[in-house]
């Protein structure tokens, strides 16, 4: 939920991904573990993307970077919301896709 709260304010992400890091240890080896490990991957993977995004802005490319950051960070939250409604671990929660 913070990491679809931050869609509108960004910081909740930062909240998400502390309580990830704090909890991973006590759902390791079962489906909410893997659940934690996709949401820290979504964490970092997209703070890469908008540091690097940014200063790409003056060139006009960062903001095709950005939009496809976005999209593919919307997509990581369905994703991982419909395997967590479903009560399903995620197949490959290191993986992008």
């Amino acid at each position: 939920g913070l990491y679809a709260a931050s869609l509108i304010i960004g910081f909740t992400a930062i909240a998400g991904v502390i309580f990830c890091y704090i909890k991973r240890t006590d759902y390791s080896g079962d489906l909410w573990g893997s659940h934690m490990t996709w949401l820290i991957r979504t964490f970092w993977i997209s703070l890469i993307i908008f540091l690097v995004s940014v200063p790409l802005t003056v060139i006009l490319i960062g903001f095709l970077s950005l939009l496809i950051g976005g999209i593919w960070f919307i997509y990581r939250i369905i994703k991982g919301w419909i395997f967590w409604n479903d009560k399903k671990p995620l197949p490959a929660p290191e993986g992008l896709f």
